[in-house]
């Protein structure tokens, strides 16, 4: 895990956050010497095919179903 201040990560913060997604690691960042935040990427994250198991089956909604509609006026 890297550890950097809050000022630095303050003034590089797109560049940080690019590092942590490319890198896959976990940053402490500490402010006034005390740990403040811990950023880090989230597991299962899979750059090659971002949309895969975003979509769930649940039923087939194409078939026709068994229920008669009536109109009504």
């Amino acid at each position: 895990m890297n550890t950097i201040t809050y000022k630095i990560f303050n003034e590089k913060t797109e560049y940080y956050m690019n590092e942590i997604f490319n890198n896959n690691e976990d940053v402490l960042i500490l402010k006034n010497g005390e740990p403040f935040l811990k950023i880090f990427p989230i597991q299962g994250n899979n750059k090659l095919n971002p949309l895969k198991n975003s979509i769930i089956y649940e039923t087939d909604i194409i078939s026709p179903i068994d229920i008669n509609w009536e109109a009504g006026q």
